[in-house]
């Protein structure tokens, strides 16, 4: 499991299994800058706040983290719809998370 955020995008990252490093879950590059901060509104509007959380989302410009906020992995889901919602057909070529969860190589 590694670290390897994109560039330009939304990231979702978690800690790993013996809870002291972080790992990437998903990445969702998009092509431009307004595309990313779209697709990270919608996704925070559609992440439910509690006080526990497992991963937290990045937003991400040129490499860095310009802005987060903390969720659970059970709204990963959610998430992923409400990015795809966000940007126009094809424009948003996230990672699978459900096939992360079966063990499936990851499309980072």
């Amino acid at each position: 499991m590694s670290y390897k955020p994109c560039r330009t995008g939304v990231h979702i990252c978690g800690r790993d299994r013996d809870e002291i490093e972080p790992v990437t879950i998903a990445n969702y590059p998009t092509r431009s800058q307004a595309e990313a901060n779209a697709a990270f509104e919608r996704a925070r509007a559609e992440a439910e706040s509690d006080d526990y959380f497992d991963c937290v989302v990045d937003l991400m410009a040129a490499g860095d983290i310009i802005d987060d906020f903390r969720t659970t992995r059970q709204m990963l889901p959610r998430i992923a719809k409400a990015i795809a919602a966000a940007t126009p057909s094809g424009s948003c070529t996230g990672s699978d998370i459900r096939a992360r969860r079966s063990g499936a190589p990851r499309g980072i």
